[in-house]
């Protein structure tokens, strides 16, 4: 007994935010949810159908989340900054009927009721006006939390946040995703995911609702998260459970198959057996690990040319997209976010841009704000995100997730836009920002320069290159700037010089800054491999470890 509490204990520490009683409830009911989960299968005309009950209620739903979790919610943050512009519930339903709800979600975040990433995530009050308001991720859950499995965020620049994903969550997300699989044909492809266990998860979650189409997922390639060995066991266990269920109630799950993200030839050996077996392949997982695998595939002399991957996770470059084809593969795209693991949109069939998607408008509304990021000389706009359903894991209207996009509205005559997701989203990027000598510094497409601009000079192409932000004593920040030995011998004073110019390229400003950088010895090259994320991810931009304290409020 006094085992189990320390593990208990460990379980808690290890996994910070979520609250205990929920952990503790996972594993019991975890069988009936995922027995609900796989009540009803999803083809393609009952996810069309689905699609277009949740479209025509979506705006109901919207002000019914608003009246529960917000106006009849005295703890709630939104409350204090609708009551801030004096928007009442009755004034809120009026403005939808009138106007729209997306209409209405900006004509409130141009009056200040929005959530800024950093706000959202408790790295700073909120601030309008008069009003201060000081929360945390967990001011945001649902007043009545659906149960879920934990994610976690990438914390590429910001310590992970912990979340629960709900079963009830994915299964609204699931009637896009099964017409999404319809729209690319991939009933009868062979399905596999190359992701972490848990959390994070994305890669099972995927499986799910491919597996609550009526396919059975073939293969899990996963590697497993750096966690304490408490936790590690109870992801383990939470797994069995998904993959007992999943078999028991669906149609199959495979078994988590470890792999090194380094030695990605068990997965191009896969692909061969199968194709050898008539079988095509989709393979789900994030960007650089599809550029992985095909650069793995090229090495092996293996053609990919049946393979379809289902990217995320980070923006699909025109330069990943070179590798991935030189394979012979094709690919599409899917977008979202934690916490709270929000698939926001899913890769369009008759594309017109690399990562064109359709929004799921079913679950959420986006718009653009109406301010400019901080600092950006190009004045991009950062994207506002709303949630409509309950089962959704944390409360979100007009939160900014750090990214920005080309929203617009068209036809496109695939099975998503025929069902009435007309709305696309693409060339999806995230504004970098760090701070340099007490000057904010914020660069739009960091991936244009450590996947373009430095290859076609120094060599090298998508995960050769990255930005490192560390903290120094003394509260200074060194930009390191890392590039894989694998290269051969370079001029370290040359590639200095070309990422001072390239992070100069877009105004006056950021030359200025970038010279200051450089005379002051915050810029660096070092001569190392890129670091991976535990999903495989290799980034433009990572912060390193904890700033002392001066810097971390300059952030």
């Amino acid at each position: 007994m006094k085992q189990q509490a320390e593990i208990l204990h460990r379980v808690v520490r290890d996994l910070g935010s979520i609250p205990v009683g929920r952990l503790l409830a996972l594993p019991v009911r975890l069988p009936r949810a995922l027995r609900a989960f796989f009540a009803s299968a999803l083809d393609r005309e009952t996810a069309r159908e689905a699609i277009g009950q949740s479209l025509v209620s979506r705006e109901e739903r919207f002000l019914e989340i608003a009246r529960d979790q917000v106006f009849d919610n005295p703890k709630s943050p939104y409350l204090p900054l609708f009551r801030h512009v004096g928007c009442e519930l009755s004034d809120l339903r009026a403005n939808v009927e009138r106007h729209g709800l997306e209409v209405t979600l900006s004509r409130l975040a141009q009056e200040g009721v929005y959530l800024s990433a950093d706000e959202f995530k408790g790295k700073c009050p909120v601030v309008r006006g008069q009003l201060c308001l000081e929360v945390s991720p967990s001011s945001f859950e649902s007043r009545r939390p659906a149960l879920g499995l934990p994610t976690e965020s990438s914390g590429s620049s910001n310590r992970p946040i912990r979340s629960l994903s709900s079963l009830a969550w994915l299964g609204a997300e699931s009637p896009t995703t099964a017409l999404f699989l319809a729209a690319h044909r991939l009933e009868e492809h062979a399905h596999a995911a190359v992701d972490v266990i848990l959390p994070g998860g994305a890669g099972m979650l995927f499986l799910l609702m491919v597996a609550k189409a009526g396919i059975a997922p073939e293969k899990w390639f996963c590697r497993a998260a750096h966690a304490g060995w408490a936790e590690q066991l109870y992801q383990a266990s939470i797994a069995r459970q998904v993959i007992r269920g999943a078999r028991r109630y669906g149609p199959g799950f495979p078994n988590a198959e470890s792999i090194d993200y380094s030695d990605l030839r068990p997965v191009v050996r896969w692909v061969g057996r199968r194709v050898d077996q008539g079988a095509p392949c989709c393979i789900r997982c994030v960007a650089s690990n599809a550029v992985k695998i095909a650069k793995t595939a090229l090495e092996m002399r293996e053609s990919l040319s049946s393979v379809l991957f289902v990217v995320s996770g980070e923006p699909f470059t025109d330069s990943k997209r070179q590798v991935v084809e030189s394979a012979g593969a094709q690919f599409t795209v899917q977008y979202g976010y934690t916490p709270g693991a929000v698939h926001v949109s899913r890769g369009c069939a008759q594309r017109n841009a690399t990562d064109d998607m359709h929004v799921d408008q079913t679950t959420l509304a986006v718009v653009d704000h109406s301010r400019a990021v901080d600092g950006d000389p190009l004045g991009v706009r950062p994207l506002l995100f709303t949630t409509l359903h309950p089962a959704a894991a944390m409360l979100q209207i007009n939160v900014e997730n750090g990214d920005y996009a080309v929203l617009e509205r068209r036809q496109c005559g695939c099975a998503l836009g025929e069902a009435g997701l007309d709305l696309h989203i693409h060339h999806v990027r995230s504004f970098e920002k760090f701070t340099c000598q007490g000057m904010n510094y914020a660069f739009t497409d960091l991936f244009d320069l450590v996947e373009n601009r430095l290859p076609r000079r120094f060599g090298g192409g998508p995960g050769d290159y990255q930005l490192v932000e560390e903290g120094r004593e003394g509260g200074e920040v060194l930009l390191v700037l890392r590039v894989d030995p694998g290269l051969g011998d370079l001029d370290h004073g040359a590639v200095l010089r070309e990422l001072v110019d390239g992070l100069s390229a877009s105004s006056r400003t950021q030359r200025f800054m970038a010279r200051i950088w450089q005379e002051a010895g915050i810029l660096t090259v070092r001569r190392e491999p890129p670091q991976i994320s535990e999903r495989g991810k290799v980034l433009p931009l990572l912060v390193k470890g904890e700033f002392p304290a001066k810097a971390a409020d300059q952030n």
